[in-house]
């Protein structure tokens, strides 16, 4: 859970239905301060996660003082409990409505991500996954194969990624 929560990479690509951009102001492993834009929102919102890994919780931050409280609590060797609290402005009425609302369908998809990423570790095969975190690799009408989860693309015949030449595939 907490890789997921510090990984902002992926806002963009697996969160597509929600964020446009993201640019990264810093990043660790306390969490990442960035500037994200939102589907149909004319402006980029600020965006700081901040996690505390000796209690199991982070924090979430926008620049229009929402803040959501997330802990995740062990219940198995891989299952977790997660309970999440919306502290929301009054500014906006239906706010608070919407954040859950996307709160749930961005948790989703991040979880279908997370069981994703465990099978592949669990094979421990290559495949036709990538070697930045074992997204699924797909081929594109450019004849470059392509990660859903972070945007890497990848010459088929070479194996050089054209977003980061740290990661190659193996051919």
């Amino acid at each position: 859970m907490f890789e997921n929560a510090v990984d902002w990479e992926h806002l963009p690509w697996l969160h597509s239905s929600s964020f446009t951009s993201i640019s990264c102001d810093d990043a660790g492993p306390w969490g990442f301060r960035s500037v994200v834009g939102i589907v149909g929102a004319v402006d980029e919102i600020g965006l700081e996660l901040l996690l505390d890994r000796d209690t199991g919780r982070w924090v979430s931050r926008t620049s229009d003082g929402t803040e959501i409280w997330t802990v995740a609590t062990a219940t198995g060797k891989r299952t977790c409990r997660v309970d999440v609290t919306f502290h929301v402005p009054r500014v906006r009425p239906g706010l608070g409505a919407y954040y859950e609302r996307l709160y749930a369908r961005l948790y989703d998809e991040d979880e279908s991500m997370m069981i994703g990423r465990q099978q592949y570790l669990d094979r421990a095969c290559s495949g036709a996954r990538c070697p930045h975190r074992g997204g699924p690799l797909s081929e594109a009408d450019d004849g470059l194969l392509h990660c859903p989860w972070h945007g890497y693309r990848f010459d088929p015949a070479t194996g050089a990624c054209l977003d980061d030449p740290s990661i190659r595939l193996r051919v």
